[in-house]
């Protein structure tokens, strides 16, 4: 007999009836008739509380998550030609999966600084 596991699934939301969540559900309905306990780290959920970790800020459409979305992948911080004018030695590399524009620093810094809080409650939720 194998030993019982802890297993955490890690999402930015398990709630409601999206793929992840049903999928979620069928792999943690297989793992636990194997006798182990199954737990969830993420934004927003709907599972039992006592077997769930929420941090808002995972979730993806929490306002913060959404603000650097919205500056990221809306380009509000430039247009591609702008970009190409002020770095004329990226026009030897573009390519359309490459992309012109150079990240405000604010929004690099904001982003470090949630990886550092998630990797925090991350770290909390596996001990």
């Amino acid at each position: 007999m194998t030993p019982s596991r802890r297993i955490g699934f890690i999402s930015t939301r398990f709630a409601g009836t999206d793929g992840v969540s049903l999928e979620t559900i069928k792999w943690v309905t297989v793992i636990e008739r194997m006798g182990h306990e199954c737990f969830y780290f993420c934004g927003e959920c709907d599972r039992p509380p006592a077997k769930s970790y929420i941090v808002p800020e995972a979730f993806y459409r929490h306002p913060m998550i959404d603000a650097i979305n919205q500056t990221v992948y809306v380009g509000t911080w430039g247009h591609m030609h702008e970009g190409r004018r002020a770095h004329p030695e990226i026009e030897a590399l573009h390519q359309d999966f490459f992309s012109v524009y150079i990240r405000p620093t604010h929004i690099t810094k904001q982003i470090q600084e949630l990886k550092d809080y998630f990797k925090e409650h991350l770290y909390k939720f596996v001990h």
